[in-house]
């Protein structure tokens, strides 16, 4: 099995320790916005597997439950033993596995436009088929056409309203992607390869923190039925924003979470 790529900020006597999971086609630099308001913290940064540093692979290293598993053994390498577990999309359902699986591991939960998956067999599998069809398609046409077609999907709509140079190092970072690394992601990390963890929801007594976009109307709906299921969960709405509010409102999404880490200690 590969290593992740990790990057780690910040003294290590630093006090919280944040573990950010970064979402699909992204890297550990999703974040950038929000380490200079985390420069008190020690920030753990891992490039899941088919994304950045950690390229490539090989299958085995893809699916969720051994992501979390090279999380954990990291961890201990560090002789880390709690960490503030923060997640995109993507990285939410990394989070949320990585919480159901190693609960004593976990001082609190930051998800941003996440899910704990899907709910039945029958909606996994159709997820399964659309992404190896999107999986063949990333193979077939290369990069550059996935992400012309990938940055103008309605979901990531209100990102048109950032700055132009913005938009362009979000479009960079895509395009630095591997066809093979993103295709061998969908299949083995995506929403239909991954257990749905909707029933363990209840047993999450650490602090959770949900945010979602105004203008993203899936995930905060989503995020509403989880609040229903959790015990110490907290729901946050940001304006004017959409499905990555780490990059919309980047200041804002920062204050959030910084003020609900206060409350940890």
């Amino acid at each position: 099995m590969s290593r992740l790529a990790i990057q780690a900020c910040g003294l290590k006597s630093a006090e919280p320790v944040v573990l950010m999971l970064h979402g699909f086609t992204g890297t550990h630099q999703t974040f950038r916005a929000l380490f200079p308001a985390f420069k008190k913290m020690r920030l753990l940064l891992p490039d899941l597997p088919g994304h950045g540093q950690t390229g490539i692979g090989s299958p085995e290293d893809y699916p969720v439950e051994a992501i979390c598993h090279q999380l954990v053994a990291f961890l201990d390498e560090q002789e880390i033993q709690k960490v503030v577990v923060l997640g995109y999309s993507m990285g939410g359902r990394i989070g949320t596995a990585f919480a159901a699986t190693y609960p004593d591991r976990v001082a609190g939960l930051v998800l941003l436009g996440s899910s704990p998956g899907l709910k039945t067999a029958a909606e996994r599998e159709a997820r399964r088929k659309s992404d190896a069809a999107l999986a063949d398609t990333i193979r077939q046409d290369g990069i550059r056409a996935f992400t012309d077609r990938w940055e103008n999907l309605s979901l990531f709509a209100s990102q048109k309203q950032l700055p132009n140079e913005q938009q362009l190092c979000i479009r960079q970072e895509r395009l630095a992607q591997q066809p093979e690394g993103l295709a061998r992601s969908l299949e083995y990390t995506g929403t239909g390869a991954q257990t749905s963890y909707w029933e363990r929801l209840a047993d999450f007594h650490f602090p959770v923190l949900l945010i979602t976009g105004e203008l993203d109307d899936k995930f905060t709906q989503i995020s509403r039925e989880m609040l229903t299921l959790l015990s110490n969960g907290r729901h946050v709405l940001i304006p004017n924003a959409g499905h990555a509010v780490h990059l919309e409102q980047s200041e804002k999404t920062a204050e959030i979470i910084n003020q609900w880490l206060k409350n940890l200690k």
